[in-house]
């Protein structure tokens, strides 16, 4: 009815890496509540516009009023009805000594633009879930088992869909559709943080023991770095990934009502701990 939240979701999706458990009129009497749209007239159309200072704000309000988790799943969820969906992909918790502590081993994935770098916990003990993920959906996707969750030629995919896509010759990996591009659909990693252009064809249906699995690539921004304008030269990159361990050091209030990672980029510090190095001291040659 001349309402336009497609930006929004799409926002929503990009910044918290799940599915928007939402419907159209929660969306909408959420932003007419919080005073973050305005109406305007284009031709004969009514249409609501977000503001752009107001985006992170009414994402983070509506983080804060998901349902409440079912007890029988442990999965955040709406109705069926009308445009609401079923959450399937748990929120990642974030564990009580990075809460006490605000300290912890992490492993980064996509770090080309410090402000926004996605990176995972590595487990005390040392466990990799995006690795045991990975090497699970593996062995599941290269077998005969994997035909059947092989889309058809009648089923439509649409933006928000959790399924699955293979990343150049290294595996197949949980994404999430963010957009249609001609023939095509850009969809993001959402284990890792990186996004590509996949063809339908390439598209499988998850299984449903891989919805279990909390999704996995946090969003960070690098304080030591916030002020760099450009992207990260590969030589630069280089030079990063030949540091094999890191820490991470987060400047942030958890609150203790939301268990979750922030939907925002959480600021942070990338250390590395046998020389105190931070981020910016290891690429203070290339920058």
């Amino acid at each position: 009815n001349g309402i336009e939240i497609g930006n929004l979701i799409s926002s929503y999706e990009r910044i918290n890496q799940a599915s928007c458990p939402f419907s159209d009129e929660k969306i909408i009497n959420c932003l007419e509540t919080g005073g973050y749209i305005k109406k305007i007239y284009l031709f004969s159309s009514g249409v609501f516009l977000l503001p752009d200072d107001g985006m992170e704000t009414i994402l983070i309000t509506l983080k804060k009023q998901m349902n409440s988790k079912s007890e029988k799943t442990g999965y955040h969820k709406m109705s069926q009805s009308g445009a609401s969906k079923i959450f399937k992909i748990p929120l990642l918790a974030v564990p009580q000594d990075v809460r006490k502590n605000k300290i912890c081993s992490v492993k980064t994935q996509n770090i080309v633009n410090p402000r926004r770098i996605w990176f995972q916990i590595v487990e005390e003990n040392g466990t990799d879930v995006a690795e045991v993920l990975l090497k699970d959906m593996n062995a599941f996707y290269t077998s005969s088992a994997r035909d059947e969750y092989q889309l058809t030629d009648f089923e439509d995919v649409s933006v928000t869909d959790i399924l699955v896509a293979p990343y150049a010759r290294q595996g197949y990996f949980r994404v999430i559709v963010l957009e249609q591009v001609d023939a095509d659909f850009r969809v993001r990693y959402i284990d890792y943080g990186d996004t590509g252009v996949i063809r339908k064809d390439q598209l499988l249906r998850l299984k449903e023991e891989f919805y279990k699995i909390p999704v996995q690539a946090i969003q960070g921004c690098v304080l030591s770095m916030e002020d760099l304008q450009d992207d990260l030269s590969p030589s630069a990159l280089k030079q990063f990934h030949q540091v094999r361990h890191l820490s991470g050091v987060f400047y942030h209030n958890f609150d203790d009502k939301d268990p979750h990672w922030p939907v925002y980029p959480i600021k942070m510090e990338l250390i590395e701990p046998s020389t105190q190095r931070t981020m910016r001291d290891i690429l203070q040659d290339f920058i």
